[in-house]
């Protein structure tokens, strides 16, 4: 057979003898013949877990909206105008309502002015500030988690009569799922905050990550946990996600009490998403998605994350990532030249740095089985990063039958970002 992998804008092709058990691991494809606006005033009108849209704001002389600072790829073009619109025709103006743009470290600045809409029933667009992490007097401490994680938000999330969390929701390889909590924190938290919760990603007795933090786990998963716990220590009165096909299209929308309605979204995106199989493979075959999934190290390594997944102990994941634009994490070559994970678990103990928990995480990979990685990482950085490399998708796998002479079962992953394999 033919393969044919996401790299870049492209594709990497080669002449591929599939084993008796061969697999293709992927989303579900899931359309919808009815608009987004339509999806979104639905949720809207019919929420989970509290009164409507309407009766939740009825009497608000304030409103917070928090999106993320990627709203457009969640569909805010579609949902703010929409909302906008309802909170005017409540009574509120423009001067009553705040954006507050959520991102970790800091929101980028990602074109929200354009995803409100025309200026309508003569209101000019609200206020919007962009989060900043790093701006201790924008920040006010609300309290200790019981894993001893102090929480300082930013302040207007208590400033207002109302707060509304908008967004979407997906997996992440750590956090379980992001969106919802969240998007309150981390991202709308302080550095301490932010720091002193990353580092719960680290297993406290052995030199690992924490087994529970992957994703589509939210039980026993301290990260998910604690954002849970902190998240309860404001009054979030709305919450309205939209649900996106593999095609990044809007198939639906969830409203309502904000920890139920956030329940609803995870479990529609686990029937998307997740993907069942009945044992680990040989081999595994995983593209990082092609452009913009794997224009660095940072951003492929969730597909690695994932494939790794459905790989047995000693077999091989062949990762086809272009990575354009390099590692992706300030200081992860610095990192990477600590070999010991002991002793490199014991630093991001005394001090967490994401690029240590990157090094970790890949050096955790590389032991569990060989990965032979296509990219435009400079070599020697593939093999600090403890992978092999290979030019070419057919060398690749010449190397693989090298190392598996008798390739019973193999997977493959053509868009590893969003694809969680489990095991059944």
């Amino acid at each position: 057979m033919k393969l044919n992998l996401k790299y870049g804008r492209g594709m990497v092709q080669a002449d591929f003898r599939a084993p008796r058990r061969f697999a293709e691991l992927k989303p579900k494809f899931i359309a919808t013949l009815q608009k987004p606006e339509n999806l979104v005033s639905q949720a809207l009108a019919h929420p989970i877990g509290c009164h409507d849209f309407d009766y939740v704001f009825r009497s608000a002389s304030s409103v917070l909206i928090v999106v993320p600072d990627e709203a457009q790829r969640v569909g805010g073009g579609v949902f703010l105008p929409i909302v906008l619109e309802r909170l005017y025709r409540l009574g509120l103006s423009s001067r009553d309502i705040t954006i507050l743009v959520a991102g970790v470290w800091g929101a980028r600045r990602n074109g929200i002015p354009q995803l409100l809409g025309a200026r309508s029933s003569g209101h000019g667009h609200p206020r919007i500030v962009y989060h900043d992490a790093r701006d201790a007097k924008s920040m006010e401490y609300i309290g200790r988690t019981r894993r001893n994680t102090p929480i300082f938000v930013n302040r207007l999330l208590l400033d207002f009569d109302r707060v509304l969390v908008c967004g979407g929701v997906n997996h992440h390889p750590f956090a379980g799922y992001d969106g919802g909590p969240s998007l309150v924190v981390p991202d709308c938290a302080g550095a301490e905050t932010i720091t002193r919760l990353s580092a719960l990603t680290l297993d406290p007795f052995s030199p690992r990550l924490h087994p529970h933090c992957r994703g589509g786990v939210i039980e026993g998963n301290p990260l998910q946990e604690d954002m849970r716990e902190a998240f309860r220590f404001l009054t979030i009165d709305f919450l309205l996600h939209t649900i996106l096909n593999d095609c990044n299209q809007v198939i639906g929308a969830v409203g309502g009490e904000p920890l139920q309605a956030y329940a609803a979204c995870c479990h529609r995106i686990d029937d998307i998403y997740r993907v069942p199989v009945a044992q680990l493979a040989d081999l595994v075959l995983v593209s990082g998605g092609g452009y913009p999934h794997d224009r660095d190290y940072d951003t492929a390594h969730r597909a690695l994350h994932h494939a790794i997944q459905a790989v047995r102990p000693g077999g091989v994941v062949i990762l086809a990532a272009q990575c354009l634009e390099g590692a992706g994490a300030a200081q992860l070559a610095t990192w990477l030249n600590e070999k010991d994970l002991s002793r490199l678990h014991e630093q991001l103990q005394r001090q967490y740095h994401p690029a240590g928990a990157l090094a970790m995480s890949t050096r955790q990979k590389a032991g569990h089985a060989r990965i032979i990685f296509i990219s435009n990482l400079d070599s020697a950085l593939v093999t600090a990063l403890g992978f092999h490399s290979a030019p070419t998708l057919s060398e690749a796998l010449q190397l693989a039958y090298a190392w598996l002479p008798n390739i019973d079962n193999c997977y493959l992953l053509p868009n590893g970002s969003n694809t969680i394999p489990f095991l059944v």
